[in-house]
């Protein structure tokens, strides 16, 4: 076999060279969702799997096109999802996680009675208006970094209730 005709040894990770594949492009921005749903930062879910900041944003922006079961495992198991929801093989649309922390204020009787009451007075559904609240509450970033305890979002939520409720 001539030297042009062999392949050159892999050196890591390959990248598209091209236009990134629509799975590669696909997994990252299921990757970028679940880890902003989760409230965390590419520091954060690098610290919390060992991977690198820039081999994490490279997946997210579709550059890399193949990382090893291994690495989608650390990954997963960083952001508390499967590797089903992770690699986009669920045929079931799954609802939006959020935070533990998020989660815990979700399920609290005080966030549940408020909603109730607002939803009844603006008549709403109490379903619709969870999904806006926590949307909302998902969405609070100051320098990436998020609230990270279920009372941290009531007071958040109680001051933006009351602001909204002067009008």
């Amino acid at each position: 076999m001539s030297k042009s005709a062999t392949k050159p040894a892999s050196r890591g990770p390959e990248r598209s060279r091209a236009q990134p594949k629509l799975a590669a492009s696909d997994f990252g921005s299921r990757l970028r969702r679940a880890r902003n749903e989760r409230g965390k930062t590419l520091r954060e879910v690098s610290e919390l799997s060992g991977i690198s900041i820039t081999y994490l944003s490279d997946l997210e922006r579709g550059v890399l096109v193949n990382p090893t079961l291994d690495t989608l495992k650390k990954i997963a198991e960083a952001l508390d999802v499967s590797l089903n929801e992770l690699l986009g093989v669920d045929t079931e649309e799954t609802p939006a996680r959020y935070s533990n922390a998020l989660e815990e204020f979700r399920r609290g009787n005080h966030f549940q009675v408020a909603l109730a009451e607002q939803a009844h007075r603006e008549r709403v559904s109490v379903e619709e208006l969870e999904e806006d609240w926590l949307r909302a509450m998902a969405g609070i970033r100051i320098r990436g970094r998020a609230p990270n305890d279920a009372s941290d979002y009531l007071f958040i939520f109680e001051a933006i209730r009351r602001a909204l409720d002067r009008r």
